[in-house]
């Protein structure tokens, strides 16, 4: 009989661990364990739906009547001042201001939708996290309610670690996707340094930058598993996200270890 390829038991840090080993032991527990990761993943996908279903409109609808109001807003004002004023240079100032108003207002709105969102799904994500970490360990099984039952553990700075890394990347892919892709390897651990070791989310980001920088190679390697990985998991509901889970979990507590002092 041959021995498993993953173990459930507490991991003590301080590897960097081989992508395929690594791969090899979450496909293993994750084929042992398919209806537990299954039930945990439905949870954390329930509530990205509802999220996405209520939020998304709203958004589109909040842009759209903020670019519209904005527009006729912008043009009654510089109307108004040319009347009063006769004068086309300063008409088309406030042309001008009230334009780039109406588009603060737009991506405020997009801004607040982001928020929304993370402070949404970050506390179902941490408790995922969790219930997967501690299923790793032996310590518990993986059902429905480990996708709800610690969401209020580590609230605020999970949803601001979570604001952190997220601002930085989006603003890394808006600079043509390579810092993106860089700054998704820097950040890649530091929401489970608050949502499974309790640090703090300035805390969280400056560790992990940290031992990003003194890992140049393991983490380059491990970015782009990930992003491979997640191209392909994005395919597949339920086991894909639930895999995407299991394998970033198992690398984190192999580098950092279970306990806060250990790794």
């Amino acid at each position: 009989m041959t021995a498993k390829a993953y173990r459930l038991e507490t991991e003590p840090g301080g590897q960097l661990p081989d992508m395929g080993r690594l791969l090899q032991a979450t496909i293993g527990d994750l084929s042992d364990n398919l209806a537990g990761y299954i039930l945990v993943g439905l949870g954390q996908m329930l509530v990205v739906l509802v999220a996405s279903v209520v939020l998304v409109p709203a958004l589109y609808i909040g842009m759209a009547l903020i670019f519209c109001f904005g527009s006729m807003l912008s043009g009654l004002l510089s109307g108004i001042v040319m009347a009063i004023t006769n004068s086309d240079g300063l008409a088309a100032v406030f042309s001008l201001f009230g334009t780039l108003l109406t588009f603060a207002c737009t991506f405020g709105a997009m801004f607040l939708l982001i928020g929304g969102l993370i402070a949404l799904i970050a506390p179902v994500t941490g408790s995922l996290n969790r219930a997967v970490a501690a299923h790793q360990r032996g310590e518990g099984k993986l059902d429905f309610n480990g996708a709800f039952s610690t969401a209020k553990e580590e609230l605020i700075p999970g949803i601001t670690v979570t604001a952190i890394t997220t601002g930085i990347i989006l603003l890394g892919v808006m600079m043509c996707y390579i810092p993106g892709i860089f700054a998704m390897g820097l950040l890649s651990f530091a929401p489970c340094l608050v949502y499974l070791h309790r640090r703090s989310a300035t805390q969280a980001v400056s560790m992990a930058v940290t031992h990003a920088m003194a890992n140049p190679q393991f983490y380059l390697v491990f970015c782009l598993a990930m992003f491979g990985i997640t191209l392909i998991a994005s395919y597949i509901p339920l086991l894909g996200p639930a895999f995407i889970v299991a394998f970033h979990v198992r690398a984190f507590r192999m580098v950092f270890g279970d306990h806060p002092s250990e790794g």
